[in-house]
């Protein structure tokens, strides 16, 4: 029914508005944390503090998955979906595209900081979106086409600032060029 459906697409947007929220908060601690003084001590700190903090991340998120998955009994079946040839795929791309992916993240965050870190970040399912229209041949609804153009416009506006340039920006600690400023 109409009702039924509503509420559900309801309830799916506040999980889709919790998920965004946990994940600025996120950006927000590792932006603080990565300017702290055991990730910026020393060349190697600064270095190995990206790693660090996604190896923290990913061990945490797939803690969640587990218990999650356990207090609902889905044990079972997550395993037996490993054990199938596309599990296996599906697993082989979360071990490499997620540390690559959340390394890259932290990096920008690290580097650049929270803020810009963050758009960086908001910016990848239109990239995907675009490259899997050119080389996966998706086909997308005019109306999607549109979504994405706002959603880009929508960044590029959450980023503007008239003061900002990355490139001319203080990022590094004059005596040990290696070190970022926070």
């Amino acid at each position: 029914s109409i009702a039924q459906s509503f509420e559900e697409g309801e309830k799916n947007m506040t999980y889709g508005i919790l998920a965004g929220l946990t994940w600025a908060l996120e950006t927000i601690i590792l932006g603080i944390a990565l300017g702290m003084s055991p990730f910026v001590s020393t060349e190697q700190a600064v270095f190995l503090a990206p790693f660090v903090s996604t190896f923290i991340h990913d061990f945490c998120s797939a803690l969640w998955a587990m218990l999650y998955n356990g207090v609902r009994g889905n044990l079972k079946n997550v395993w037996k979906a490993f054990c199938k040839k596309g599990g296996k795929f599906v697993a082989l791309a979360a071990v490499i595209g997620g540390p690559i992916g959340m390394t890259g993240y932290v990096m920008a965050i690290n580097y650049m900081g929270a803020s810009i870190g963050a758009v960086a970040s908001a910016i990848f399912p239109a990239i995907g979106s675009i490259l899997a229209y050119l080389f996966l041949k998706e086909k997308m609804q005019w109306y999607r086409w549109i979504f994405l153009i706002a959603t880009l416009l929508g960044v590029y506006g959450l980023s503007y600032s008239p003061d900002l340039n990355i490139y001319a920006k203080q990022c590094c600690n004059q005596e040990n060029p290696a070190i970022p400023l926070h």
